[in-house]
């Protein structure tokens, strides 16, 4: 889930890296990658040693990142902020900006950055949040207006009509958290029993929505994740339920139970692919669950385990001790545990996967910011591919000249798409942030 605060992510990123004192011009932090660098280039191993498990290449290797511009200002004073959350097929990027700005962006009018309506009656004090778009323009968010006041809704980018989920399905205090390729959705809303309960509904209008009961004695259930199918899996009393709602009401939608790991209570589903499998987290482990059984993930070291996401190859993504890592079965059907490496800093953080097996994420690099008495860490946007991480660099606003230098010094990568475009933000010092896209293109 790419929701959850940019901004809080950008202040655990500054609070992870700000340290000690120091002064003058910036200078390395000795990150150590086991590799020597090239004396002319400090990016690029030095061809004579060997190299790392993972290979790291120069920010220039990709291509250059693009500015998405802003909505407020004109032509050299484009400064303000802008955050990505998601791109899909066609390069298509959604955001947020100040002033309760949902945008959107198109590489078919590069030169605009629209803004997408909010819902009718919304004010100043309620915010919003946008989560998705699919391959058909379509966009997922939700708006906030106080404590347990939710409404979701479904913009279409082509038409620019805006759906307002608690109108169109009849329901209160809506909450979507998932939409697949031909606009279904998976969401949560409130019951009669003064409960909340999960919800599928196929994206037509005038049908109704299908409730998604939770394990028995619990009254609540809430929506994660969907995939092209029909295929569901919710949260319920800290397990995950799986749903398929091609097999029918009358045998129960095939509702199955995760369960948990051995001296576990809870489990908790992240995400379902295409192939009726399902990647999560029970207790400090993760999870793959297949036809009903549940396969560990684990770290060898013993660090707890996040996961992050799974392609339609069964592959998944995740985080533990500090590494981003990869994940899958071998042959023999047993699971390989694979860290992604860094940039040759002392931490990785993966965010998103494609069927590309492309996965981004951001990275420490062996950098570091240091003007006065405040002294950073250079985090790095990547792209990982077959075994080499990719170094995104970072960008500043082409049309707005800075008194000073540096100004944008780091950045992450947000999301990819299935035809490898990615999207991301570059920040400065403060957490201010200009979103990219890339389009790669591997030497």
């Amino acid at each position: 889930m790419k929701k959850l605060t940019l901004f809080l992510l950008l202040l655990f990123l500054l609070s992870f890296s700000l340290q000690g004192c120091g002064s003058g011009d910036s200078s390395s932090s000795g990150g150590d990658s086991g590799t020597s660098n090239d004396p002319d280039d400090p990016t690029v191993p030095t061809p004579s040693q060997p190299p790392s498990s993972n290979t790291v290449l120069s920010s220039q290797s990709l291509g250059e990142l693009t500015d998405l511009g802003d909505y407020l200002n004109s032509p050299g004073e484009e400064w303000f902020f802008a955050s990505t959350i998601d791109v899909n097929s066609a390069g298509q990027i959604i955001g947020e900006s100040p002033g309760n700005r949902l945008i959107f962006w198109d590489p078919a009018n590069p030169m605009t950055m629209e803004v997408i309506p909010l819902l009718p009656g919304s004010t100043n004090a309620d915010a919003h949040e946008v989560l998705k778009i699919n391959d058909h323009g379509l966009v997922i968010g939700n708006r906030y207006s106080g404590e347990n006041a939710t409404r979701a809704f479904i913009w279409n980018s082509v038409t620019k009509a805006i759906t307002n989920l608690d109108d169109e399905l009849s329901l209160e205090n809506t909450l979507v958290a998932d939409i697949n390729g031909s606009g279904a959705v998976v969401l949560t809303a409130d019951t009669t029993d003064d409960g909340r309960r999960a919800y599928f509904w196929d994206g037509q209008s005038g049908s109704s929505a299908v409730p998604l009961f939770g394990i028995l004695g619990s009254t609540s259930s809430e929506s994660v994740s969907l995939n092209d199918h029909r295929q569901v899996v919710i949260l319920s009393k800290e397990q995950g339920v799986y749903y398929d709602l091609t097999i029918g009401e009358s045998n129960g939608y095939g509702r199955a139970t995760l369960n948990t790991l051995p001296g576990v209570e809870s489990s908790t589903p992240v995400a379902i692919n295409n192939n009726k499998r399902i990647a999560g987290t029970s207790g400090n482990e993760g999870f793959f669950w297949a036809g009903g059984v549940m396969y560990p993930i684990s770290n060898p070291n013993g660090d707890a385990i996040e996961i992050v996401g799974m392609n339609n190859n069964d592959i998944v993504i995740g985080n533990s001790g500090g590494q981003a890592f990869i994940w899958q079965l071998n042959a023999q059907g047993k699971g390989e545990y694979s860290n992604l490496g860094t940039l040759r800093g002392s931490y990785s953080h993966a965010v998103d996967i494609n069927d590309q097996n492309e996965i981004v994420g951001y990275s420490t690099t062996d950098k570091s910011y240091i003007e006065g008495n405040v002294t950073a860490d250079v985090v790095h946007g990547f792209l990982w591919k077959d075994g080499t991480m990719y170094d995104l660099g970072a960008h500043s606003p082409p049309n707005y000249e800075y008194p000073f230098n540096p100004d944008f010094y780091s950045s992450k990568a947000v999301a990819i798409s299935e035809t490898g475009i990615v999207t991301g933000i570059s920040f400065s010092i403060n957490s201010h942030s200009r979103g990219f896209t890339l389009t790669p293109t591997f030497p």
